[in-house]
């Protein structure tokens, strides 16, 4: 809800934290009229801005997501993304340079109950961070089909005499 923060506020989002420094604006657009800016002047993620959203999940099944982050300036920043209260430690960005739009994605996310939360953190200083089109896709459980396991039980049954018979004749 609100991905793309076209409302021109954080409907359905919640802001954590430190909320200074924190708004929904054009100049954070990657697509669209709208993106969110994050640059608390801090110095740590625990003391700067976070954006998050209870997501409707569904137990044992695996999300995508997907967004696009900017830095607008270098300095002492940070950036990360959190599902369902863990770090996704490939999203982490410390001390970058400035840089453009750049779309970040990652699969296999669990969900461990109906509701999972996304949260973003950042502080940047003297810049800010731009945070736009997110989205996650449910992609089903990851739990073999019936039918699936029956070939995969079959195929391992199958492999007993074989590997029987390798046995006995050494």
């Amino acid at each position: 809800h609100n991905c793309g923060f076209e409302t021109g506020n954080f409907t359905d989002w919640t802001l954590g934290a430190n909320t200074s420094a924190q708004s929904v604006a054009s100049s954070y657009a990657h697509t669209g009229l709208y993106g969110a800016g994050m640059g608390a002047v801090v110095s740590n993620f625990a003391a700067g801005n976070q954006l998050s959203q209870a997501l409707a999940t569904i137990a044992g099944d695996a999300y995508t997501l997907t967004y696009w982050v900017q830095n607008q300036g270098g300095g002492i920043n940070g950036f990360e993304a959190i599902w369902n209260g863990s770090v996704i430690g490939a999203s982490v960005i410390l001390n970058s340079g400035a840089f453009g739009y750049t779309e970040y994605t990652f699969s296999n996310l669990m969900a461990t109950s109906s509701s999972t939360t996304l949260q973003f953190d950042a502080y940047q200083q003297p810049s800010y961070y731009g945070l736009d089109d997110i989205s996650v896709v449910q992609h089903g459980s990851v739990t073999p089909e019936p039918s699936s396991m029956l070939l995969m039980v079959t195929g391992l049954l199958g492999l007993g005499p074989l590997l029987r018979g390798r046995f006995a004749r050494t």
